[in-house]
């Protein structure tokens, strides 16, 4: 059994909810949350509840909690809405939405971190993924990054109570971010509500704070979300058919608490040129206001 306190979070789409809960029944948490979004129209109400059915099915003995919606709250609020519930009731935990598929190896990750950083302020995210296609930069098991992969992730109540969603001092504190230009683009898109997600105001809470996030050196989880039914990943960028899940083993731990700008920085050189290309067309028609 694992101890740590796990959450889900489902909308609609039963094939990839299944391959997830599949890992999960393996894992066989003592604690599963299940927030699931309601549909948007009659059509998808079918699908919905599938996808509640296949959460459902626990076949180990573990505190389930649910929290289902009946009517849909959005790529953005939806998930928040999630983790606002989750960390009413947990002080630390594994998120996992209904697109990722992560690797045992993981939780065992998050789990031994959660323990060690539970009591330091200044790391606020543990991620599964790592964008350096099997490479390893560095000498020990995981770095501390300024990105903040939400495929797949662990957190405490402590950093998630600082979360925020309304942007509202962007202006200011955006020219002091040292991240890439997409980023700071997106962030722009975020408080003008051209995209629906919670996920960069995270990555500007983060940020803000001066926080570390915890990147593995080696990816333990893939997307398979990719696809029609895909909220906002309907076209797969070339680097994720790159991402290979990888082991991890006995952890290493770094000496200092501090970025590692140069693991970061060979991310940003990878992904950020090809993610743009991927998505160029849609980039197209949004009108960024600086």
């Amino acid at each position: 059994m694992f101890e740590i306190p796990v959450l889900l979070i489902v909308f609609n789409r039963a094939s990839t909810t299944a391959r997830m809960f599949e890992k999960i029944a393996d894992l066989q948490p003592q604690k599963l949350y299940v927030s699931a979004d309601g549909p948007r129209n009659e059509e998808e109400a079918e699908k919905c509840h599938e996808v509640r059915n296949i959460t459902e099915n626990i076949g180990w003995t573990c505190d389930r909690k649910q929290q289902y919606f009946a009517e849909n709250q959005g790529g953005a609020l939806g998930p928040k809405k999630a983790i606002d519930w989750f960390f009413e009731n947990e002080e630390m935990g594994i998120i996992i939405e209904d697109d990722i598929l992560p690797s045992i190896d993981f939780f065992n990750f998050a789990k031994e971190l959660l323990i060690k950083y539970k009591d330091e302020k200044k790391v606020m995210h543990i991620s599964s993924m790592n964008f350096h296609f099997g490479k390893n930069y560095t000498n020990t098991s995981y770095y501390f990054s300024k990105i903040i992969s939400p495929w797949g992730w662990a957190t405490w109540k402590r950093a998630w109570q600082q979360y925020d969603g309304s942007l509202d001092d962007l202006e200011e504190v955006l020219p002091k971010l040292e991240i890439p230009d997409y980023y700071k683009k997106e962030l722009i898109n975020s408080k003008n509500k051209r995209v629906n997600t919670w996920d960069y105001q995270w990555l500007y809470t983060v940020l803000k704070q001066h926080g570390l996030g915890i990147c593995p050196s080696n990816n333990l989880a893939i997307n398979i979300g990719y696809g029609d039914e895909g909220t906002r990943t309907h076209n797969a960028p070339k680097w994720t058919q790159r991402i290979k899940i990888e082991k991890i083993g006995l952890l290493k731990h770094p000496e200092l608490l501090e970025y590692n700008t140069f693991a970061d920085d060979i991310t940003y050189n990878e992904i950020i040129p090809e993610y743009k290309l991927s998505f160029l067309s849609k980039l197209k028609k949004l009108y960024y206001q600086f």
